[in-house]
């Protein structure tokens, strides 16, 4: 078992080095929103993985192999992409103090979602989960208790190390003004457009 949890954190490790739109946004609310508003962000990302792991294991990996469900994922998800790109790209951002004061359930839904819908409409990330299950299920005979084990230290070290970020993103964010802040912003929202766009176009032709 000790393999397996290792192999597992291992996988969480690789994952975490990973840069994509996810990572920027995740970046941008740390500094702009302070620790609690990112973490539930995070949590929503690692749902939408979990949400994946769980799909693809009992199922739907087999569209993978289908052109047209993967045309409309890329063509949806850029389309989001480059929507939430262009807002951050055009909205002034201002440094704020972080709230001290309890998030409300408004506060922490609309995180969460955020989080898990910039993760889960990724065909990068669908397809990227659907290889690591089928190696990792493969490799222990589709025993559900060994895959289980191996997927959850993953998700549980990829949210230990998002939430290391975010600690560290904040803590820079005291050092940050709105000219820098505003910069973030940009990159930011470049990174998601320019993500979007090559999603859009490699799926559209």
């Amino acid at each position: 078992m000790i393999f397996i949890i290792l192999k597992g954190i291992a996988l969480g490790l690789v994952i975490a080095t990973l840069v994509g739109p996810v990572f920027f946004a995740l970046l941008q609310t740390s500094i702009k929103q302070g620790v609690k508003h990112a973490i539930f962000m995070a949590l929503g990302i690692s749902l939408s993985d979990a949400s994946y792991i769980f799909l693809t294991y009992f199922g739907i990996a087999q569209f993978s192999e289908n052109p047209m469900f993967i045309k409309i994922m890329g063509l949806g998800g850029g389309s989001i992409l480059v929507l939430t790109g262009l807002v951050a790209l055009f909205k002034k951002a201002h440094v704020v103090e972080a709230s001290t004061e309890g998030l409300t359930k408004k506060d922490r839904l609309r995180y969460f979602i955020k989080g898990f819908v910039l993760n889960f409409i990724n065909p990068a990330v669908f397809l990227f989960w659907v290889g690591a299950v089928g190696v990792v299920s493969l490799e222990y005979d589709y025993e559900n208790m060994k895959v289980g084990l191996f997927f959850v230290c993953t998700l549980l070290t990829v949210f230990a190390t998002d939430v290391s970020k975010i600690y560290v993103a904040t803590r820079l964010s005291k050092i940050i003004d709105d000219r820098v802040l505003n910069i973030i912003n940009k990159i930011a929202g470049l990174a998601m457009v320019l993500y979007g766009i090559k999603l859009f176009v490699e799926r559209l032709f």
